[in-house]
């Protein structure tokens, strides 16, 4: 097999299996591998405890060799042509399909692959004067898609040229911007163990026309469940977090299980409190028309039901149990409190405590008279409920979604 020569003054054959199973041989300087890693430096190093390295003839040379292996071949070379000064085709810049023949690709695979080799050989410091346009403009376009679905292995990426002793804070923004979009789109069991290794993620992809789930390495993902959004079909797909650092999925998880807590908690406390007679919460401002607090009552069960969140019926949940069941994102939560509807009375002096012939009378006198103001309300389906008119409980729920939509559109990324 022929190989590559990198210098005059190769030692040491580089023999890699890429991820495609092809073979391929580098000539390197075995000394400027020690120079740049530490751990390079422990295998080419004698020591009498350990087998030496085998050896490969070359064109008649015998040279010591190392083997690599499951890596892209462009990421080698990215890496061996830095540690010998041979940079002419290394590209600068993001660059998925070279329209130069003479400049590598450069794309999330061969970035992810990159990634590796700078990890485990602790070299991440070779590429510091290349990060800047490896990485572009974060969410620019054309550029790297950093929050699609298959692209999650970006926060390892940026991860190990983080170490690289740059002082670009593109590293720090690409783990900001997708573990924040982790945290809003991930999908997993509400009653699944966070921390178990075999926890399982998915999350909502966009079905391509003629494609059947295949992630951003190519690999096939069959879809677990599919649901039309907006006219589009989505699948739910199976995503690899397993190269997310500990520390990073800690935050993800643990933002994600807060934030859908600071959602549901306050529509759980609403709906106890209509449940009971005597609210446990002083803020809690219920309607006195006890007609009308049941017309909301009844209509909230009913759309409870229809959203999955019959649980919230039940008295004394504990926090993990107020989030609901199945394989639910945040942004599927937020979605469903925004959905919840109830119908109540809305008229003015009508949410007070009145006999049923006084109420009856109200409603005559609104009925016989001209006025166009709706009878009855239903949140989310009227722009903004009319506080002189509206029932509280009604205002309480909008307020519910409010600050949902806050506690969603607010979501923090982690920061190195």
């Amino acid at each position: 097999m022929a190989a590559y020569s990198y210098t005059p003054i190769a030692d040491l054959v580089i023999d890699l299996t890429d991820a495609k199973q092809q073979h391929h041989l580098f000539l390197v300087a075995s000394t400027n591998l020690r120079v740049a890693s530490p751990v390079w430096r422990k295998i080419l190093d004698p020591d009498p405890r350990f087998a030496p390295l085998e050896t490969v003839s070359v064109d008649g040379t015998i040279y010591k060799k190392i083997t690599i292996e499951e890596v892209e071949v462009e990421s080698l070379q990215i890496v061996l042509g830095i540690l010998h000064y041979r940079i002419d085709n290394i590209p600068t810049e993001w660059n998925p399909k070279p329209s130069d023949s003479r400049l590598l690709r450069l794309d999330f695979s061969v970035m992810q692959s990159l990634a590796l080799i700078l990890d485990e050989y602790d070299c991440a410091g070779i590429v510091s004067l290349f990060l800047d346009g490896w990485m572009g403009l974060v969410m620019a376009v054309p550029g790297p898609d950093y929050v699609g679905v298959g692209f999650e292995d970006w926060i390892f990426i940026a991860s190990v040229l983080e170490k690289s002793g740059s002082r670009s804070r593109k590293p720090n923004d690409v783990i900001r911007l997708v573990s924040r979009e982790l945290i809003r789109d991930v999908c997993m069991s509400t009653w699944e163990p966070k921390s178990l290794p075999e926890a399982k993620y998915y999350r909502w992809k966009k079905r391509q026309q003629g494609a059947e789930g295949v992630t951003a390495t190519g690999d096939t993902a069959q879809p677990i469940e599919t649901q039309i959004k907006e006219g589009e079909p989505f699948d739910l797909v199976e995503v690899n977090l397993g190269m997310v650092p500990e520390k990073i999925l800690d935050h993800i998880l643990n933002s994600r299980s807060l934030r859908g807590y600071q959602m549901f908690e306050p529509l759980y406390k609403l709906v106890q409190d209509l449940l009971n007679p005597n609210p446990t919460d002083s803020q809690t401002r219920l309607c006195k028309n006890k007609e009308c607090s049941a017309l909301a009552l009844g209509s909230l069960i009913r759309s409870l039901n229809e959203q999955g969140f019959q649980h919230l019926l039940t008295k004394d949940l504990s926090f993990e149990q107020i989030m609901p069941p199945g394989l639910l994102s945040l942004e599927d939560l937020y979605n469903k409190i925004l959905a919840i509807e109830l119908t109540t009375l809305n008229l003015k002096d009508i949410h007070v405590e009145l006999t049923l012939d006084d109420l009856d009378r109200e409603l005559k006198t609104v009925f016989i008279g001209s006025s166009t103001r709706p009878i009855f309300f239903r949140t989310g389906h009227m722009i903004c409920p009319d506080p002189t008119t509206a029932c509280p409980v009604a205002l309480q729920l909008e307020k519910i979604k409010a600050d949902s939509r806050k506690t969603f559109r607010f979501v923090e990324g982690y920061e190195l």
